[in-house]
């Protein structure tokens, strides 16, 4: 059964991510238009797709063969093209959620409530983590676990460092809070230098919290990312990949290197397994919301989740200041 969508705003990831992802997927998506910001990139993306370009996002949303809407990228238009999609009945998929501001991000998850519809937010490492198996794994061998190192190697510079490297920690932190299960506790921002001043060279922003586990001590999560703010050799700094998440838990370590192996120990012994066929995020996370807009299946994520890990970033940052960590409210908005 193919699921008839409108596209609006290609976004950033569209060449390398969402496009591939969806010729992938053809046996379950059919791209009936796609409205951009700038026409001539729709009626391009809309010849590869047979689809119609659009001039207007409403007129999009509100066509009748349009069944779910991808939002894929905000551009100008901010939360808006969602709004109007789940007011019109439609399920969307929130493909650059952390491009919208937290209050955003709030404004739409009442809007979900509101409507009941389907908004599902894109949580790349949440989708990697899940069809890697990790989550399956900690309940079966590992037992849970009390600390999580995770560490990111971003290799883009130029203009917009300061919006890619918030979302991609907030992408980071949403994983991490996935695989523990539990609302963080305390947080804190630890960075070199001012985190608001252009960089120059490799900047590291690190973010730590504490996550309360009734009846046992306290899990910590510790991320570091690294920002490439200028041209470097990628050959030089890329050699271990981009991603990696090691995990400390009851009954056993394991490690996962996105995109290439997933190792650990438990009592059973050494265990490796590759994982260098593993589909792309973009597919994964299309896949998932086929499923949750189809069979009815539970959302990998829901716009909650985005808000917050975007409110954690925040709250890292604000920590940075005299007054140091700072414990964030567990209540969810709405």
């Amino acid at each position: 059964m193919h699921l008839q969508v409108g596209i609006v705003g290609l976004g950033e990831a569209w060449e390398w991510g969402y496009r591939p992802a969806l010729r992938r997927l053809a046996d379950q998506f059919r791209v009936v238009g796609i409205y951009d910001s700038v026409f001539r990139r729709a009626q391009l993306a809309s010849e590869e797709f047979r689809a119609h370009p659009a001039e207007s996002f409403r007129g999009l949303i509100f066509r009748p063969d349009v069944t779910a809407v991808l939002v894929l990228g905000s551009d100008w238009l901010g939360p808006l093209p969602v709004t109007v999609a789940c007011e019109s009945g439609k399920p969307v998929f929130l493909g650059a959620p952390f491009e919208l501001t937290l209050s955003e991000l709030e404004e739409l998850t009442c809007v979900a409530q509101t409507t009941g519809q389907p908004l599902m937010p894109a949580l790349g490492l949440r989708a990697i983590l899940k069809a890697a198996r990790v989550p399956e794994l900690i309940e079966v061998s590992l037992g849970d676990p009390r600390q999580i190192f995770c560490y990111h190697r971003m290799l883009r510079w130029g203009r917009g460092w300061r919006s890619h490297l918030a979302a991609k920690l907030a992408e980071l932190i949403d994983g991490c809070l996935f695989l523990l299960r539990q609302p963080a506790g305390s947080v804190v921002g630890l960075s070199p230098g001012d985190f608001e001043e252009c960089p120059s060279g490799l900047k590291i922003l690190g973010f730590g919290c504490e996550v309360p586990t009734p009846g046992k001590a306290q899990a910590t999560v510790h991320i570091v990312c690294e920002w490439f703010s200028k041209p470097v050799c990628i050959e030089g700094v890329d050699f271990r990949g981009t991603s990696e998440l090691h995990l400390h838990c009851e009954d056993g370590v394991a490690c996962f290197e996105e995109g290439k192996c997933l190792s650990w120990s438990d009592p059973a012994g050494h265990h490796r397994e590759r994982l260098d066929g593993q589909a792309c995020p973009e597919e994964l996370l299309l896949a998932a919301f086929y499923q949750a807009v189809v069979s009815k299946a539970p959302l990998l994520a829901d716009i909650r989740d985005a808000y917050t890990a975007l409110s954690l970033v925040a709250k890292a940052q604000e920590s940075r200041k005299p007054a140091g960590d700072i414990y964030r409210d567990h209540r969810k908005p709405g």
